[in-house]
């Protein structure tokens, strides 16, 4: 992380086994708390144990819709509109996705036609600073 500045957060990628692992999660969320990041759960593990380790130690976010977990361009659409509904139930919506060419490509779609739908896209940072995680 010290070859980079241009971030604000860390999220997992995989580790389902680690983000389970409290003794082994505990200290990675400490230094990322340390660096004054916040921590994106990507939603893609139920066993995930991060939310509650966060918890004063470092803010903390959970995408609520895996949008590409099947990648069929389809599904990714469903997953959106899922997202989009519970976005405008709640307000707010956290999606994560893998950067596949089938999820770049309909995730730009959607992204279009967002503002045309009354939906305004904006970056995690903005959703986890202001306490709405």
């Amino acid at each position: 992380m010290s070859r980079l500045t241009t971030y604000a957060g860390v999220v997992n990628y995989l580790g389902a086994r680690f983000t389970a692992d409290e003794d082994k999660m505990a200290p990675v969320l400490d230094e990322v708390g340390r660096r004054g990041l916040f921590y994106l759960d990507d939603g893609s593990s139920e066993t995930s144990r991060a939310d509650k380790l966060a918890a004063g130690i470092v803010p903390f976010a959970r995408a609520d819709v895996v949008l590409d977990a099947d990648t069929d361009a389809g599904q990714i659409d469903a997953q959106l509109k899922q997202l989009e509904a519970l976005a405008r139930e709640r307000g707010y919506a956290i999606g994560s996705a893998t950067a596949f060419p089938v999820t770049i490509e309909r995730i730009a779609a959607f992204a279009k036609r967002a503002a045309d739908h009354g939906i305004v896209l904006v970056p995690v940072s903005a959703l986890v600073q202001s306490g709405k995680t």
